[in-house]
């Protein structure tokens, strides 16, 4: 109910407003035991002024919404209109009742970096209009409580039909007569605005105007503070999924290249709760997109998906950008190509190496914006960690061959001096050649000059030797 209706029914200087309480809590609390004044048909144990004040800190118990103090015979209340007074805690319990009136009004938050306007709270006729709650516009669309917002000043209107408005009004159920409403300002920060209308004209004045700025004043510090604990705790968690994704960096051996892409996808959607990812890798010789990792519904399909580097694709192109590429809707971007029937919108994350990119983590979803500023943060940080795993074990896997390749010179070397029969040289080339390389076919030939001829005296095929006559040698013909 509006101000006007309190007025007009008990009155402003017979409603509660507010009260001490010793066991209320903090006024980022919900709960009607925490923070609101009831009363009870029948009361029973604790709901009256002052009793069970020894109950100790907020017991969260529904009878201890009720005004209580520590001062002898009583509390201080305030009233709608303003005024403070002393109320006898031997006053009858009837008359407790008849001073309680709901309190109702509309509240609005303000989102700075979308300039928009999020409807918290609509009220009417004592009801929650559930249909407006989490609603956002543009704040340039909205009406009265947005230019309250541009311009950080209350507003009265008495009578919406005759008197001038600074921008036309839009009403979100029954259009208003009087209108009434105040931003909310803490620590100089634009919070809201609280917006009061009633269906009267000349409901509101300017002592209504008060009232109201005293009691946004408070609100702006409460929606502020549960503002900043809810991004202190957001935070925290964020950290915390860092923390559990970053783990499964560890757990793959550093040799084992598709393990550990396996792993960085499956951490993904366990810990940052996406449908699907994959992991692509840039190979620079063939100029192509590998795909050795991927998780969710849409793996059947997209495995088999090739991505060039200079062709189409949001892959691609989060490749030669260097940044995200998060589309809301796929099959409204140029760029996109097709390879899961279901997707909606889709986020390409560059795993970079200082400037280098060495792939991408690609996400999608079958729900259209499903990626938000929340899960680009995420999913970049992680990518920067997951870009420096993927690089060590890449690195870690060309030491190794590396390694494997001049142990196996060595043994060659070995070999071709620690023999006197030349079949046992050849064969020993072939087995270190085979463990470096791949040899599906393998020869060594000979060459003669006089005759014009080569000869192979090794010459394996899948692994089983063959034998190969000497073939007439011609100039130009054949690799060899």
């Amino acid at each position: 109910t509006s101000l006007d209706y309190i007025a007009q029914h008990d009155g402003a200087t017979c409603t509660l407003l507010l009260s001490e309480n010793i066991q209320a809590g903090r006024w980022t609390d919900t709960a009607e035991a925490d923070l609101g004044m009831v009363w009870f048909e029948k009361p029973g144990e604790c709901s009256r002024v002052n009793e069970c004040r020894d109950a100790g800190d907020r017991p969260q118990k529904i009878e201890y919404a009720r005004p209580s103090s520590y001062h002898p015979d009583g509390v201080v209340v305030s009233y709608c209109d303003g005024h403070q007074e002393f109320l006898s805690e031997r006053i009858d319990y009837r008359v407790y009742q008849q001073l309680m009136s709901p309190d109702s009004f509309g509240v609005f938050l303000y989102h700075a970096d979308g300039q928009e306007l999020e409807i918290a709270l609509a009220m009417e006729a004592d009801q929650e209009v559930t249909d407006a709650a989490g609603m956002r516009v543009a704040v340039e669309d909205g009406g009265l409580t947005g230019w309250v917002i541009r311009t950080r000043q209350p507003l009265l209107i008495a009578d919406l039909q005759t008197d001038p408005t600074p921008i036309p009004p839009k009403h979100i159920t029954q259009p208003a007569r009087s209108w009434l409403g105040v931003p909310l300002i803490a620590r100089d920060r634009l919070v809201g605005a609280i917006s009061t209308q009633c269906f009267r004209p000349n409901a509101f004045d300017k002592g209504d105007r008060r009232i109201l700025e005293s009691l946004a004043t408070q609100v702006a510090i409460a929606i502020e503070n549960a503002r900043l604990y809810e991004a202190q705790r957001q935070q925290a968690d964020e950290l915390a999924q860092l923390h559990r994704a970053s783990a499964t960096l560890f757990f793959a051996p550093a040799t084992d290249l598709p393990t550990l892409a396996q792993n960085i996808v499956e951490a993904i959607l366990s810990e940052f709760g996406q449908a699907n990812c994959s992991l692509l890798r840039l190979n620079p010789s063939t100029n192509e997109l590998e795909r050795i990792g991927a998780a969710g519904q849409y793996v059947p399909q997209v495995m088999q998906a090739r991505l060039a580097l200079d062709g189409p694709g949001l892959v691609p192109l989060a490749v030669r950008t260097k940044q995200i590429v998060n589309v809301a809707d796929v099959l409204t971007h140029k760029n996109y190509v097709a390879n899961w029937d279901r997707a909606r919108s889709e986020m390409a994350v560059p795993l970079k190496v200082g400037d280098r990119v060495i792939g991408v983590l690609d996400v999608q979803s079958s729900l259209p914006a499903a990626f938000g500023p929340v899960d680009e943060r995420l999913l970049t940080t992680f990518a920067e960690r997951a870009a420096l795993a993927l690089e060590n074990a890449t690195l870690y896997q060309e030491t190794a061959r590396r390694a494997e390749e001049m142990a196996s010179l060595q043994e060659i070397g070995l070999a071709t001096v620690s023999s006197l029969s030349l079949d046992r040289v050849l064969v020993a080339i072939y087995e270190q050649c085979r463990a470096v390389l791949p040899c599906d076919t393998f020869y060594i030939a000979f060459y003669r000059p006089g005759e014009h001829s080569i000869t192979f005296p090794v010459f394996i095929h899948h692994g089983v030797p063959t034998d190969v006559g000497p073939q007439e040698y011609k100039a130009g013909e054949g690799f060899t």
